[in-house]
């Protein structure tokens, strides 16, 4: 399915990640290690458009937002059906 960001970047996510298995696993596992929420994102939106977002959302000082990144892959997952718990 393709998510429209608030940003304006539109992207590709699984249609079935709420299907799978280990996409669940990781979700879960983000609450007790939240690095790996960075993995997370990438099997939703692949490697590829996983890069291109961190450069939409890169500052001109280089730097890549956390809070930006963070609201955006919240916006995904509540676009595409998922549920993210704080």
């Amino acid at each position: 399915m393709k998510i429209e960001t608030n940003i304006g970047l539109t992207l590709e996510v699984d249609d079935n990640l709420a299907d799978d298995w280990e996409f669940v696993e990781m979700l879960a596992e983000t609450e007790e290690n939240p690095t790996r929420f960075i993995l997370l994102v990438k099997r939703m939106i692949g490697e590829t458009q996983y890069k291109i977002l961190k450069e939409e959302v890169r500052r001109k000082e280089g730097k890549v937002s956390t809070t930006t990144m963070i609201k955006i892959i919240e916006e995904i997952l509540e676009k595409s059906g998922q549920e993210i718990k704080n």
